[in-house]
C-alpha cells in the first residue's frame, strides 16, 4: 500500500509541474499573439505620445 501512495505523490507532482509548464507556455504564446498583432507596440506608441504631450507642458 506504501508503494501506492508514493506513486500517487510522484503522479500529483508530475501533474502540477505539468500544470505549471503549460501555464508558462500559453502566456508565452499570448505575448507572442500581441507581438504579432502590434497591440504592444500601438501601446508603447500610445504611451510614448502622453509622454512627449507632457513635456511639451
Amino acid at each position: 500500500m506504501r508503494r501506492n501512495s508514493v506513486l500517487i505523490g510522484a503522479i500529483a507532482e508530475q501533474q502540477k509541474k505539468y500544470k505549471n509548464y503549460l501555464q508558462k507556455v500559453a502566456k508565452l504564446g499570448k505575448l507572442g499573439q500581441e507581438l504579432s498583432t502590434g497591440q504592444k507596440m500601438e501601446r508603447v506608441k500610445k504611451s510614448w505620445e502622453l509622454v512627449v504631450k507632457i513635456g511639451e507642458n
